[in-house]
């Protein structure tokens, strides 16, 4: 397991609502982490295989048989070791100015009245190119800070799949099924946001992303 994705263990509780259930969130455990570090190798190597498909026509028909099967038993054999670093935005550096907290309330409305859920709501922007990085720094007044992670940090952190994976881990004790998850988060999309907020203020994640 990674250092990283290690750091997701907390000690820390909170309450979220989803739907009508109130749920508690834990922390993670050491096969729980294991178990998102799976998930993440399956969706990336999924994600690279069907984009290697896709262009299997720029290689010639005698080879494309042979070559597809030397890439899945390629990525048959990755670890979370092997998968590229990604680069994020740095929540912790976020300078939220009286500018950029209204261009938050006018789109994100009351949630982003915490500092906490409005800095993730800023990288999430950024992310989802909602947000550029020069209409950033017109509100902000300063660039915003990137930071080197390793690949299942981002992708539990800024990739919706990753994300649901993440929070529904936190929260599946409760006896709440993935699918009532994504049934609240696609009724209320923000909730993504208030949601994963809470399970990482839990989590304790270094990087506050």
């Amino acid at each position: 397991m990674s250092d990283e994705l290690a750091r997701a263990v907390g000690a820390k509780s909170a309450t979220i609502q989803i739907g009508d259930k109130e749920c508690t969130v834990r922390p993670l455990s050491i096969r729980e982490l294991l178990e998102i570090e799976r998930e993440c190798i399956k969706s990336y190597r999924r994600e690279f295989l069907t984009t290697f498909s896709e262009n299997m026509d720029l290689l010639p028909k005698e080879v494309r048989d042979k070559v597809m099967i030397e890439k899945m038993n390629e990525a048959g054999r990755w670890d979370v070791d092997d998968l590229p670093k990604k680069y994020i935005y740095d929540a912790r550096k976020i300078n939220l100015t009286p500018e950029l907290k209204a261009w938050l309330i006018s789109n994100y409305g009351a949630m982003a009245e915490d500092e906490e859920v409005a800095k993730r709501l800023v990288v999430s922007s950024m992310n989802q190119m909602e947000l550029s990085e020069q209409e950033y720094k017109e509100l902000a007044g300063t660039i915003p800070t990137k930071l080197e992670v390793g690949y299942a940090n981002w992708w539990i952190t800024e990739d919706k799949e990753g994300q649901v994976v993440f929070i529904w881990m936190a929260i599946k004790h409760n006896n709440i099924t993935k699918d009532k998850l994504l049934e609240a988060i696609s009724e209320n999309p923000s909730l993504l946001y208030e949601i994963s907020s809470e399970v990482h203020m839990v989590s304790a994640s270094k990087l506050g992303n």
